[in-house]
């Protein structure tokens, strides 16, 4: 039997290539999560971001919504009914969902950064001396630090909705108007 030997050396990697290949791969990795990382955060600011607002433009759609299926428009002076602080300057008289012979009021107002929604019934109009009861009231949006320039002007049909939050250390506005269909004042 012949035995044949090879002199060929095995290829292979040396141990300097080795570690040398080994540091690459650690400063490309590091790289990568670095900029993983500044992606994240860029992402997670970005999202917060958005997230207030939304939260304020969807406040502001909830009540547009609201005022188009309202019946009459109320200041708060021609309401016979205590509102809270801080409320938006006028009290819509809407349909209601399900029994239609109850009269439901709903206001706004901020209370502690929130902006929320009460809602009374009564089984006879204001004008008849209907008694009001509070059904309940729900938060509609978050952060919202200022409601005070939103009014109600009867003369121009107009609702201007103007709710002031922060973002980032800085005061933001949210602004919009709403032309309505109100009863002319007799």
């Amino acid at each position: 039997m012949k035995r044949f030997f090879h002199n060929k050396k095995t290829k292979g990697f040396t141990l300097l290539e080795l570690i040398l290949a080994l540091g690459i791969s650690l400063i490309v990795i590091s790289v990568i999560g670095v900029l993983l990382g500044y992606s994240l955060k860029v992402l997670k600011n970005d999202f917060i971001y958005r997230k207030k607002e939304g939260s304020v433009a969807y406040a502001s759609t909830y009540i547009e919504r609201e005022i188009g299926r309202s019946l009459k428009i109320y200041s708060p002076e021609e309401f016979p009914y205590d509102l809270k602080d801080n409320n938006l300057g006028f009290v819509l008289e809407i349909w209601p969902y399900e029994d239609l012979t109850n009269h439901d009021y709903v206001y706004y107002y901020l209370s502690e950064n929130k902006l929320r929604r009460a809602l009374l019934r009564s089984h006879k109009p204001i004008e008849e001396n209907g008694r009001l009861n509070l059904m309940g009231t729900n938060n509609i949006s978050d952060g919202i630090l200022d409601v005070s320039k939103t009014y109600f002007n009867r003369k121009e049909r107009y609702i201007n909705l103007n709710f002031t939050y922060e973002e980032e250390s800085t005061k933001e506005e949210y602004v919009s108007g709403i032309y309505v269909e109100v009863e002319d004042e007799d």
